[in-house]
């Protein structure tokens, strides 16, 4: 029978020989192993549990500032300006995207 925590061990030392090969570093207090059948974790923006990921909510409270920044009702700028800032389309672009996968998660497996 498998041991999880002795498998878990010997895939982080892997893991941490090729980081240092790479010249790279792991964070000695973000690095851990979970269970993400149950505990979970946030990695690059997004939380990875149970097989689903979703945005964290920083993230997308950071795309949601940056869209009320680009959008302020006293911003002097014309209404074309503004929708055609290539930055505030990737934002929009961006938060519209995010809001649907956090539907289709709920769905369908996403990891």
């Amino acid at each position: 029978m498998p041991q999880p925590d002795r498998e878990a061990d010997a895939v982080s030392e892997l893991i941490r020989s090729w980081i240092e090969e790479s010249r790279l570093t792991l964070h000695p207090t973000k690095t851990r192993i979970v269970d993400a059948a149950s505990e979970g974790f946030d990695f690059l923006g997004y939380h990875f549990e149970r097989g689903y990921r979703w945005p964290r909510k920083k993230s997308l409270q950071k795309l949601k500032d940056a869209a009320r920044q680009k959008t302020k009702r006293t911003r002097d700028a014309s209404i074309q300006t503004i929708v055609t800032d290539s930055q505030l389309r990737v934002i929009l672009f961006l938060r519209i995207r995010n809001r649907y996968r956090v539907h289709w998660a709920a769905s369908s497996r996403s990891t």
